[in-house]
């Protein structure tokens, strides 16, 4: 199923299967600016556009940081500069492809740096720790809207800086009964890169579930004790809660 648009040109195709007319409409209908980051939610039948890196800065921890592609520059030669992987440029920039064009902006997540004390200014995660994460959206909120994406992996966050909770990403995710998906086997499904993004977006402050340390689909829980928990935002299917 196909969940992440890049082109202009692919979205007309889409939107013009979806019975829109006029697909110039329906970005400006859907507050579309930026069609490298259109993405069709078919749980709620609407395109909503996932923000750049950059977009919501403010709320960062100043991590979040663009690139403009230059002549003679490629992928690789970018994440030598950058100190970045070509993988998380590729995840972050919805990149199907190596094909650059000169002005392009790329946006990036730049390395957690030392602090002059000696320590570091926010918890640094390995690619492992991404990748884990990665699953645990992409399982537990695919096809949710893409702030309700972004609320699970800040939710894995949150416990992570919380006492009462594993100190690794590992153990948090496969903590007893702490994930539905590390149960029914979903935690192995590959992650896609909306998924990804989310984390990257988490990671770097934005958390749209305003410190939530679970969440749950009242339609489906079974737990009486999750209902007790305060309720701090519902993002489509899921309450986020304390």
């Amino acid at each position: 199923m196909l969940r992440n648009i890049t082109g202009l040109f692919v979205a007309g195709l889409i939107l013009t299967f979806l019975w829109v007319a006029n697909p110039a409409e329906a970005y400006t209908w859907n507050s579309i600016t930026n069609t490298r980051f259109i993405y069709y939610n078919y749980n709620y039948g609407y395109f909503e556009q996932m923000p750049p890196l950059t977009a919501t800065k403010s709320a960062y921890s100043g991590n979040a940081a663009s690139y403009t592609v230059k002549w003679g520059d490629s992928l690789w030669l970018i994440s030598q500069k950058l100190g970045v992987s070509i993988n998380s440029l590729r995840t972050v920039n919805s990149l199907w492809n190596d094909n650059l064009y000169p002005g392009e902006v790329l946006y990036y997540v730049k390395s957690t740096n030392q602090s002059s004390t000696g320590t570091t200014s926010q918890k640094a995660f390995t690619q492992s720790d991404i990748d884990l994460m990665a699953r645990v959206v992409y399982a537990e909120s695919r096809g949710e809207p893409y702030k309700g994406q972004v609320a699970v992996a800040a939710v894995i966050i949150n416990r992570l800086n919380n006492p009462n909770f594993p100190k690794t990403v590992y153990e948090i995710v496969y903590q007893p009964w702490a994930f539905s998906s590390t149960i029914d086997g979903q935690i192995y499904l590959t992650p896609d890169s909306i998924a990804y993004k989310a984390v990257y977006d988490a990671i770097n402050g934005y958390d749209p579930s305003y410190g939530a340390l679970f969440f749950y689909n009242p339609a489906l829980s079974t737990s009486t004790w999750i209902f007790t928990r305060q309720e701090t935002v519902r993002i489509g299917n899921h309450i986020f809660a304390k």
